[in-house]
């Protein structure tokens, strides 16, 4: 088989892979927040690093004042152990001089000032 074949294929199984993975992304988001009775909170358990990020972003966007409350996770479920999301989102709120806290009773979380 060429390896332009091969190329094709590996492209149509990425793309269906990425097709997939914003799908459940999609339902991974949903059912973390489809209860949520408190309008300025997301949890983005479930995300990659980018889609939390832009999820963050929206909500920043669309709010006029208040605080915003993002549960990332501690990162107890993370192949390392480390707070993966917590740290990306953080990392990007303090390079973009955004005021946020990090509760020391929940460190899962990120409480972000509009």
């Amino acid at each position: 088989m060429p390896k332009s074949r091969n190329k094709q294929r590996a492209e149509v199984a990425k793309q269906r892979a990425a097709k997939q993975h914003d799908k459940a992304a999609k339902l991974y988001y949903t059912r973390y927040n489809q209860n949520n009775s408190e309008p300025l909170t997301r949890d983005l358990h479930g995300l990659t690093c980018q889609e939390a990020l832009d999820k963050t972003l929206d909500i920043i966007n669309s709010t006029s004042s208040g605080v915003i409350t993002i549960i990332t996770g501690r990162g107890a479920h993370s192949p390392n152990g480390r707070a993966n999301l917590r740290d990306h989102i953080s990392n990007f709120l303090k390079n973009n001089s955004y005021k946020y806290s990090i509760p020391m009773d929940n460190v899962g979380r990120i409480e972000i000032t509009v």
